[in-house]
């Protein structure tokens, strides 16, 4: 059987190119018919394409393979009839030129003809002459390009407030320590801020802009709407009106209005885990108790209606009022800067800057007070056990107790003074020590270096060190022991304080006047101590 093969007449296409009319003439398959010239010409005319070269079209048809030839370009003409187009949107934001071929003479439309067709149609603003050069450098053909754009209208921002405080009225969590456990005490119930610290600003107020269409129209936008910084009681605004300004320390209270910020803050009921740990920068009224394990610390007074047991309580600035009392056993400490004033004191370790005042008794307790200690105004008024020590004057009802509990009453020299000479002669002691053995050290490796005529790098490295150490420690002792002296010769110009017993002080109560001691041996009414040439001698009390 004979195959025959498949045949095809050859073909062609006719493509443009921005201003460019490109050839492609495909072959024959087999007996197919070749393309002719006419046939490429007439296809020309039919499109209305008349600037050609009749060469290039001549070759590319001799040619067997098939390639895309430039056989001429499109050709714009005047003759009356428009050469541009400018339309503009519906939204009449955008103007758009579109440059329309015609057949005749050669002809490229200028930049001033584009702008008198975009002027024709009503476009003033808005027109990017750059755009236009670059079309008619590129000789773009029917292809719309954007060449005038309006500014859009842009809406202010309405201002809104930054707060500088958790406003929403929930606990902070619970802290975790290091170790991954959680301290329930610590919940954050207060937030506070100092004098002068930003509560609160206004921010993201914005103008207007006014937009503009490509005919000239203008389209109105509408301004951010300003907001009202909530100012309460002791804030202020700054002088641009953006922020809100505390003008004294203490409680930020919020109250979904207003803020305010109070110098005083009062708690309702006991500090317990309800309200957590208190830290507050200001003054502190509780109405309740401290219960064991909490802590509260101000800056400034803190006046406590109940009882505190076993807490830690710390004016840092202040004065301290326990109405119902304190209680310790050894697990709290109770500071004030300045005076405290209690109804007891027991089993407590307290200290204040000032005076310590106490109505009903003292008892078993560690006070330390830079001013004067007063345990008279209760039915009982008195001190039993523990050390009490002031640096002006010890005065109750009672000291001691029929059963001879030994009590240990100071006076004449400021506690923190007397807590300084102990520390000072321990760390003497200690740095005298490490002084021993740096000159134990030294001279026996020196001894060994003189022997062997060196050491070791690291008996040498031993060797230096134990030098350092040495002038470190020399040094140490010697600044100490100056120290020391100084605080002694201090003690030595000290001669007041005195120490009463309004109605009784009993047996085993160890008196101490500056440096001088004295143990009670029987039981004394009314009587004052104090000190007088170097040693204690006593007068009836007379207040």
């Amino acid at each position: 059987m004979e195959i025959k093969s498949q045949s095809a007449n050859g073909y062609f296409k006719i493509d443009t190119r921005g201003v460019d009319i490109f050839l492609t003439v495909y072959s024959p398959m087999g007996e197919g018919k070749r393309i002719e010239v006419n046939d490429v010409l007439r296809e020309l005319q039919n499109q209305g394409i008349t600037n050609y070269d009749l060469r290039a079209i001549t070759i590319t048809i001799s040619e067997k393979d098939s390639k895309s030839v430039r056989i001429g370009g499109k050709t714009f003409s005047v003759g009356g009839k428009r050469h541009s187009v400018a339309k503009i949107s519906d939204d009449k934001m955008k103007a758009t030129v579109s440059i329309i071929p015609f057949t005749g003479e050669i002809y490229s439309p200028t930049l001033d003809e584009i702008k008198n067709d975009l002027a024709a149609a009503g476009v003033v603003y808005g027109i990017d002459e750059v755009i236009i050069k670059e079309m008619l450098q590129n000789r773009l053909i029917d292809e719309p390009v954007v060449v005038a754009q309006g500014r859009p209208a842009v809406d202010g921002k309405n201002a809104i407030i930054e707060y500088f405080f958790n406003t929403e009225k929930k606990r902070t969590p619970f802290a975790m320590s290091e170790d991954g456990s959680v301290d329930f005490r610590e919940i954050g119930l207060i937030q506070t801020i100092k004098a002068g610290g930003i509560l609160a600003k206004k921010v993201g107020l914005n103008k207007c802009t006014h937009g503009m269409s490509v005919t000239g129209q203008s389209i109105p936008a509408t301004d951010g709407k300003d907001i009202i910084l909530p100012k309460g009681k002791n804030t202020l605004l700054s002088e641009d009106g953006t922020e809100l300004i505390a003008t004294v320390k203490g409680q930020i209270i919020w109250d979904g209005v207003k803020i305010d910020v109070d110098p005083v803050c009062k708690i309702k009921g006991d500090i317990c885990f309800e309200t957590g740990n208190i830290y507050f920068n200001g003054s502190l009224i509780i109405d309740g108790n401290v219960n064991e394990g909490f802590i509260v610390k101000a800056d400034d007074d803190i006046e406590i209606k109940g009882t505190v047991e076993k807490a830690f309580v710390e004016s840092l600035e202040g004065n301290i009022t326990v109405h119902g009392g304190i209680v310790g056993v050894g697990q709290d400490k109770i500071h004030a800067q300045k005076k405290l004033m209690a109804k007891f004191i027991q089993n407590a370790d307290v200290s204040a800057g000032g005076d310590v005042i106490v109505t009903e008794f003292i008892l078993h307790s560690l006070v330390d007070c830079g001013g004067s200690v007063f345990v008279t105004k209760g039915k009982k008024g008195a001190i039993i056990g523990g050390k009490i020590r002031a640096t002006k004057e010890i005065c109750a009802k009672t000291i001691g107790n029929i059963a001879e509990t030994v009590t240990i009453i100071q006076v004449g020299i400021d506690p923190a003074v007397r807590e300084e000479i102990n520390s000072i002669t321990h760390d003497i002691q200690s740095a005298q020590d490490e002084l021993k053995k740096a000159v134990m050290d030294v001279n026996t490796l020196r001894t060994m270096k003189e022997k062997f005529g060196s050491l070791s790098p690291e008996k040498e490295e031993t060797y230096q060190l134990a030098r350092s150490m040495q002038i470190a420690m020399t040094s140490e002792v010697k600044y100490l022991k100056q120290r020391s002296e100084s605080l002694q010769k201090e003690i030595e110009y000290l001669k007041d304080g005195k120490i009463s017993a309004i109605e009784y002080i009993y047996p085993r109560v160890k008196i101490t006047i500056v440096k001088n001691e004295y143990e009670i041996k029987d039981i004394r009414k009314n009587i004052c101590f104090y000190s007088r040439l170097g040693t204690i001698t006593s007068s009836p009390y007379t207040g």
